[in-house]
């Protein structure tokens, strides 16, 4: 019997509309409606060709008619039929918020579905030119990984936490370099968090990291942190490392520098300059890594036969750093050189001594530690001891996928060698 001509886009229209409920609540279309040869190729051919998402439409749905029935004889342009049908059911609006699925990737393609996964995964098992075809796919219909999807099927989010006390520090967006570019090459995403140095917070966040189910933990611990924290997170079953800052000893996995022979470096630097009264600016910070620093210091005073001329502690803020220029020209021991504990407090230390009339680099020396590039745009430039923050970043991502591949490896420490950046800011003593 032959239908009329607005008979066939109601029914079409009609049936589009109950093919789009079935996909959003997520039924096979494949298995749960029998589909039809002819409207199906019909469809496909024409919505591919001018219709902006018919692709989606090929891909997503197959639609059935009963046997025997033409498709589409009442309409000479197919393509604006077909354009015109989805904008009357609304499934393209519906169907341009759509994921993407590696079985459309697949057909578009014309690989198998095995093949699409191998490349999403960067298999090296897939032939170049293949990946390449699929990958330019890929990006044609904008195509996002369900990591939701991968983690159930591999127990892993692809994803790692780093927790830092400061973004104030340079020092920490180079160290977050190193670890998100190791990271990156084991298919890995860094979440980064700022504890700004409060324990509380610090526990908040890694709460939220269990929450957003990471892999592991980079942690630099904030001021105050108790050993009893690592037991907790050993307990979670969450491999974590420690760097640049530790709690305990060889509770974890660590990397970091030698902040020890980095003091004993500068100390030598500044005595071979004929400075022999020399303090040392500090953080107030209570870490490790002050201590280090500290007994550094001690050490190489007593090597060198140096004077410790005094410890004068400042916040690590821009005030608070040239505030301590009034401190330092106060101490009983009169110094002519100040090792500082990192570059920001020597810059801001110079800053304050020319406000006080002194010029440094002539009438003090300063040296810094961490050599960021900072220290190249201070006048004078800044003698430092470079600690190479991207290395230690990337040891520490390095010791952390070690440490997921295996959960009982032995605990391994990462330090790296510290080396003098000598510029104008170390003057030699006059006499």
């Amino acid at each position: 019997m032959q239908r009329s001509g607005d008979e066939v886009p109601a029914r079409v229209g009609a049936l589009l509309r109950i093919v789009g409920r079935v996909v959003r609540f997520g039924a096979l279309l494949s298995g749960t409606l029998r589909c039809g040869m002819a409207l199906q190729s019909c469809v496909c051919k024409l919505s591919k060709r001018l219709c902006p998402f018919g692709e989606r439409v090929c891909n997503l749905q197959k639609w059935a008619s009963p046997a025997g029935r033409t498709c589409f004889p009442y309409h000479s342009d197919r393509r604006l039929y077909i354009c015109n049908i989805l904008r009357q059911s609304g499934e393209a609006e519906r169907m341009k918020h759509k994921k993407v699925t590696l079985g459309e990737i697949a057909r578009v393609a014309g690989v198998s579905r095995a093949t699409v996964s191998l490349v999403v995964r960067k298999s090296p098992l897939v032939a170049d030119r293949t990946r390449t075809k699929v990958e330019q796919v890929m990006a044609d219909l904008d195509y996002v990984r369900d990591i939701g999807a991968a983690r159930l099927r591999n127990n892993s989010s692809r994803t790692i936490g780093v927790i830092v006390p400061n973004l104030l520090n340079s020092f920490f967006t180079e160290f977050l370099s190193g670890a998100e570019r190791v990271m990156r090459e084991d298919d890995r995403v860094v979440l980064l968090a700022n504890s700004h140095d409060d324990t509380s917070r610090q526990n908040d966040i890694l709460q939220r990291f269990r929450g957003h189910g990471v892999d592991g933990v980079i942690l630099c611990p904030a001021e105050g942190t108790q050993p009893e924290l690592l037991t907790r997170i050993q307990g979670w079953g969450l491999p974590m490392v420690q760097s640049l800052r530790e709690v305990g000893r060889d509770l974890t996995d660590y990397a970091g520098a030698d902040y020890i022979e980095g003091v004993r470096l500068a100390v030598q630097h500044l005595v071979g300059q004929g400075h022999h009264r020399i303090a040392f600016l500090s953080v107030t910070a209570r870490t490790s890594a002050r201590e280090e620093r500290r007994n550094g210091f001690a050490r190489a005073l007593a090597e060198t036969g140096a004077e410790d001329a005094g410890t004068v502690e400042a916040e690590l803020t821009w005030d608070g750093a040239a505030g301590s220029a009034a401190k330092v020209l106060a101490l009983p021991g009169r110094p002519t050189a100040v090792l500082c504990f990192n570059d920001i407090l020597a810059a801001g230390l110079m800053l304050g001594l020319r406000r006080a009339g002194r010029e440094p680099g002539v009438d003090i020396a300063i040296v810094g530690l961490d050599d960021l590039p900072l220290a190249q745009l201070t006048y004078p430039s800044l003698t430092s001891v470079a600690m190479l923050p991207e290395q230690i970043g990337a040891l520490a991502a390095r010791l952390l996928v070690r440490r997921l591949v295996d959960r009982a490896a032995p605990i391994a420490r990462s330090i790296v060698a510290p080396a003098l950046m000598i510029r104008q800011s170390s003057c030699k003593k006059a006499d």
